[in-house]
């Protein structure tokens, strides 16, 4: 992954309370905004989730997966989000420390089997010793398993002065 772009909307935004159709507006918001303001197209872009941020990826990823790369998820799990309707090639990876108090390793992994239960394609990586914020605490491992799991996402097309649009295809 030598190019990236990591969008983190608010955190502010309680994703377990409102309309799906409200959260979708807010992502695709987002990432218009940061499209434009960084002048790319990022066409399918990863979903990565972070603690409870993860039940609304999943639901996400579950309503409109053909608009996601895949989902990483980091210290969490799919919650009450059915994940009946996600491509059985639809990456999901989640990265969890066996010592997280506030979401259970065990939660994560039952959302991994549920998902393998259909055929889908789904991991969980465990880092040994880390808590909920293995982000702050083991950040070479989340890089580790960032990299490893998004060097097939394209990179950003730059946008052409004139038209706005993509000038030139994403490359590998």
């Amino acid at each position: 992954m030598s190019d990236c772009v990591l969008i983190a909307p608010s955190w502010q935004v309680d994703w377990t309370k409102g309309p799906l159709a409200d959260r979708k507006t807010y992502v695709g918001e987002a990432l218009r905004r940061a499209a434009d303001h960084a002048g790319v197209e990022f066409g399918r872009p990863w979903l990565v989730a972070l603690s409870q941020g993860g039940p609304a990826a999943f639901e996400l990823a579950n309503d409109e997966p053909s608009k996601f790369q895949g989902l990483l998820g980091l210290s969490t799990y799919s919650g009450n989000s059915a994940n009946d309707k996600i491509p059985k090639k639809f990456p999901v990876r989640l990265l969890h420390g066996d010592s997280d108090a506030r979401v259970a390793c065990s939660d994560a992994l039952d959302t991994i089997l549920e998902i393998q239960r259909r055929g889908g394609n789904a991991e969980r990586t465990v880092v040994k010793g880390a808590d909920h914020f293995l982000v702050l605490s083991h950040r070479k491992s989340v890089g580790r398993f960032l990299r490893e799991n998004m060097d097939q996402i394209p990179r950003p097309a730059k946008k052409s002065a004139k038209s706005g649009n993509s000038s030139a295809k994403p490359r590998r």
